[in-house]
């Protein structure tokens, strides 16, 4: 799976993934996920992936964010714990955090076992589906679940090739409200985009657009004011 996940993503994508899922930690002290047609020998370990074996394909796939969020035993090993000041997450945070490359990880657990009764994934669905704000990032995530379990300790970290300052970002989808405010002037101008050809662009979280073959993309009669893209 993240083979194929490796020859398709390239360094404009994100990468989201969540495991809900047996975990199980040997011996050696490798952690590992158990997957639905996994064998039950603790000493075959047929189809079994190994935390480390996880962790290195997510670290070399080219996104440009990747998000990992594990509900399984002993899921805490995949991760550098973030131990840095929470920054404030205003609008500059959030453009500021598109610039640069994300490896996050948010864990319902340590090095230890995590109910099957998950309250984690409970709270992480809660939120989802209630939540009204425009974005979301890991530390917006992990601050809300966080504080509704009470039989784990949920981790938040980050893998290796994460730069400081990057974010996965999640976006409320449109339904038919003003998520961006509309610009109050009633100028119009022309927005130029230099990308690759072929690239999705997305306009105020509510136009989509292509890049043509020749990387330019020429967006006409635009009202002055900011425009998210």
């Amino acid at each position: 799976m993240f083979e194929k996940l490796a020859e398709r993503i390239g360094p404009l994508d994100s990468l989201f993934v969540y495991y809900a899922g047996h975990g199980y930690l040997d011996s050696s002290e490798t952690g590992f996920w158990i997957p639905v047609d996994g064998g039950l020998d603790r000493l075959a370990q047929d189809r079994w992936l190994a935390n480390q074996q996880i962790r290195n394909y997510l670290t070399r796939i080219k996104a440009r964010a990747v998000l990992l969020v594990a509900d399984a035993c002993f899921s805490g090993d995949f991760l550098k714990v973030s131990r840095g000041a929470v920054p404030d997450l205003n609008v500059e945070y959030f453009r500021k955090s598109l610039r640069y490359q994300a490896r996050q990880v948010l864990s319902s657990g340590a090095s230890e076992s995590v109910p099957d009764e998950s309250e984690f994934a409970r709270q992480f669905r809660k939120l989802l589906e209630t939540s009204q704000e425009p974005y979301l990032d890991p530390i917006t995530v992990f601050d809300y679940v966080r504080r509704g379990v009470r039989t784990t300790l949920p981790l938040m970290g980050s893998l290796p090739g994460h730069q400081e300052g990057g974010s996965f970002i999640l976006y409320l989808q449109p339904t038919g409200r003003t998520v961006v405010p509309e610009p109050t002037a009633i100028a119009t101008g022309t927005l130029e985009i230099a990308a690759p050809g072929g690239s999705a662009i997305e306009l105020n979280g509510r136009e989509n657009f292509v890049v043509p073959a020749d990387g330019r993309l020429k967006l006409e009669d635009l009202a002055v004011g900011k425009h998210w893209v």
